[in-house]
């Protein structure tokens, strides 16, 4: 009996994927890409050897990137995809080719510098198998310190979480899922899709003319796409990633470290995403601008940028910031009592002026 079984397990085809975990990285994430496949293969016990895959696009690096992942092939039960391109192409592309080289029928987008939380891949498995038919999945998470040792309090997080989060529920109207959700799409590793109508929403995308996805959060134009495809989705109120802070891919570098440049730049093109995945004017599109407004725009925020000293403030920085931030939320009442107040005091009397201006603002 024993012989017959060890034959017959000779003859079985090895499992096959049912989980991709998609991973586009780039240079200098070598020891954040080998802690997440630390904590994917202390998930993988005998019953999910062979079933989780492993696919990360690595735009160019030139640290230790390749040689942790393949000293993962090493590992028993992790299946695992790598390319390495000779020229950094960018987040988009990576992220775009993470999910292209997946062969498994559903795919966790994750970051780089993000980790699976304990029992992740065990839960995710079972909210697929009860919601057969779904085009994605989205979860909650923990805010953690940089070395994923300590859990991180964070209102600014928190804005991007859906009404009644510890609720789990199934969403299947596009309005629904965009009013609810779309904030949180801003967070690439808290969904997993379904691979086939990830690539549709692509082709979709093509065949409407509507252009290439925008290179800032890219990702969000394909979920919103993927709701016309097939408008089911699912929101867990479980805990199921370990989301990093200071997390390096919103930094202002390439805006010469300004900061108000940054988000004069950032926040008008997710005005366009939003645009285009909610419909301008409708009440998805304003519940998710006005959760931006909530994420980003207080008054201490604003502080912060308008006195930034490397460059040094100046009044070109104050109307730009007054006029950018006032074009996308002037429909929003807490913008006028909380934000504009300090937009419009000039940055030669701000920091004196702004504690008067306290009493006048609900913060």
């Amino acid at each position: 009996m024993d012989l017959a079984i060890a034959v017959a397990d000779l003859l079985s085809p090895p499992a096959a994927p049912i989980l991709s975990v998609c991973v586009p990285t780039h240079h200098g994430r070598a020891r954040e890409v080998g802690e997440l496949i630390d904590r994917l293969t202390e998930q993988i016990g005998p019953e999910l050897e062979g079933r989780i895959e492993l696919c990360v696009s690595d735009g160019a690096s030139f640290d230790d990137t390749q040689m942790v992942v393949e000293r993962a092939r090493e590992r028993t039960g992790l299946v695992v995809r790598y390319r390495r391109d000779e020229q950094d192409r960018g987040f988009k592309a990576n992220q775009l080719d993470s999910v292209a080289m997946a062969s498994a029928p559903y795919c966790w987008l994750m970051s780089s510098d993000d980790a699976p939380a304990p029992g992740s891949l065990s839960r995710i498995l079972a909210i697929l198998e009860a919601n057969p038919g779904v085009a994605g999945v989205s979860f909650g998470f923990e805010v953690m310190a940089k070395d994923l040792d300590e859990v991180v309090e964070s209102n600014a997080h928190d804005v991007i979480l859906p009404p009644q989060p510890e609720r789990s529920r199934r969403l299947e109207d596009r309005a629904d899922v965009v009013k609810e959700l779309g904030l949180l799409f801003i967070s690439l590793s808290t969904h997993v899709v379904d691979r086939g109508t990830w690539l549709a929403a692509l082709r979709l995308r093509d065949e409407r003319r509507r252009g290439p996805v925008q290179s800032i959060s890219p990702h969000i134009q394909v979920l919103g796409a993927m709701l016309e495809v097939k408008p089911a989705w699912v929101w867990s109120g479980d805990r199921l990633l370990l989301m990093r802070t200071a997390n390096d891919s919103w930094c202002a570098s390439k805006f010469d470290n300004e900061m108000a440049r940054y988000w004069c730049t950032f926040l008008p093109s997710l005005e366009k995403i939003y645009a285009e995945i909610c419909g301008r004017w409708s009440r998805a599109y304003f519940a998710n601008m006005a959760g931006l407004q909530r994420m980003a725009m207080g008054p201490g925020e604003l502080m912060v940028l308008k006195m930034q000293d490397d460059p040094p403030p100046s009044l070109r920085r104050d109307a730009a910031m007054l006029l950018t931030f006032g074009r996308l939320f002037w429909f929003d009442p807490r913008f006028w009592r909380r934000s504009l107040p300090v937009l419009l005091t000039p940055h030669t009397v701000a920091p004196k002026a702004v504690p008067k201006l306290r009493r006048f603002m609900r913060v």
